[in-house]
């Protein structure tokens, strides 16, 4: 019995096309139909434009339980870095304030030596006053600071196209695996079909 290539090639061919069309429609149905369409009795909806309040929702939870938490954004913020520069701007702020104010006969009389007045200031009273501004600021705005409520209210604002994109942005490299999954997976199948349908 002579081996049929050309029958080997075609289910091979065939399998791969059906795995590779069903996981591509598959995926498609992610995110189409964007809105509900009635075909028949049945409605159909993309299962992420169906589902998008509840992404919304559980991806703000997430990421502040699991990937970024207020706390981290404030310490990522006002790290010493940060407190440095915040601390050499006020003190300039605050030389150029002072000296606004300060008639000019009173200037005179200290000369050179105010900026240095203020500067030894800050220098002596800055952290004090910092940490404790900074304590209230962590303690008072960041209990105040929602973030689902934010992330969800930031994805509910997006159109479904927008939506689209950004998982798409997000997960397309994984999807189009998926896709190719689905063809060899169909391949496979296309051959193992061959080989039962000849040797049995």
């Amino acid at each position: 019995m002579t081996f049929d290539w050309l029958r080997l090639v075609m289910m091979i061919a065939i399998g791969g096309l059906i795995g590779y069309a069903t996981n591509k429609v598959a995926v498609r149905m992610l995110f189409r139909p964007m809105h509900p369409k009635k075909v028949l009795f049945f409605r159909f909806q993309g299962l992420l434009p169906k589902r998008k309040a509840y992404i919304a929702e559980k991806m703000g939870e997430t990421i502040e339980t699991e990937l970024l938490s207020k706390d981290d954004i404030f310490d990522a913020i006002l790290n010493p870095e940060t407190i440095e520069t915040i601390k050499t701007t006020l003190k300039e702020k605050l030389i150029v304030k002072i000296r606004s104010i300060i008639p000019s006969m009173f200037r005179t009389m200290f000369a050179s030596g105010l900026d240095e007045i203020i500067e030894n200031f800050i220098d002596q009273e800055a952290d004090v006053l910092m940490r404790d501004v900074f304590v209230t600021l962590k303690e008072d705005g960041l209990t105040r600071l929602d973030m689902p409520a934010l992330i969800k209210a930031r994805v509910d604002a997006m159109d479904l196209v927008a939506f689209e994109k950004l998982v798409l942005d997000i997960v397309r490299k994984e999807l189009r695996h998926i896709e190719l999954v689905g063809l060899f997976l169909g391949m496979f199948i296309g051959a193992m079909q061959f080989l039962i349908f000849t040797l049995f």
